[in-house]
């Protein structure tokens, strides 16, 4: 492996640990336990999503998983949906769940809106873009589901 690509993946590795410890902290103020608010995040991504699909994200097994998947639903930040099959439900982000994501983020949007007002700071959809590769790369495609409040009502 060249040094190019050693210092671009300790640059993912930052970037990540970053993210990881970000997102500890502000589930700390919100008092739910990280994995929960990244349960919620990866829970925008899709109109819906299953219990599979947060155990592979998370690395978490689903009887570890299913007690936070509880508390959201319980604190109304997401809703579950049972099919035929009541093993396979899937998960929906609630009005009140992207509400509550967006007055959290609001704060973190501001920080990082701050880095890219500096003089030196690379265009935003630079990085974008270089953000949407490594992303690409690491296996993770999804963009968050624009979902209207409308559509997120309980089916």
């Amino acid at each position: 492996m060249e040094n190019r690509d050693w210092t671009m993946l300790e640059q993912v590795l930052k970037l990540t640990c970053g993210v990881t410890s970000r997102i500890t902290a502000l589930a700390k103020q919100e008092n739910l336990p990280a994995t929960a608010l990244k349960i919620l995040i990866l829970t925008s991504y899709s109109p819906f999503t299953c219990v599979s699909t947060l155990t592979d994200c998370t690395g978490l097994q689903k009887g570890r998983i299913s007690p936070l998947v509880q508390e959201l639903v319980e604190r109304g930040l997401i809703s579950r949906h049972e099919g035929n099959d009541r093993r396979y439900s899937l998960l929906r982000l609630t009005p009140e769940g992207g509400r509550f994501l967006r007055a959290l983020m609001v704060d973190e949007i501001a920080r990082i809106e701050k880095v890219f007002q500096s003089p030196e700071a690379p265009r935003q959809e630079d990085v974008l873009e270089h953000m949407r590769l490594v992303a690409d790369h690491l296996g993770f495609t999804s963009e968050p589901h624009p979902a209207k409040e409308e559509e997120m009502e309980v089916c």
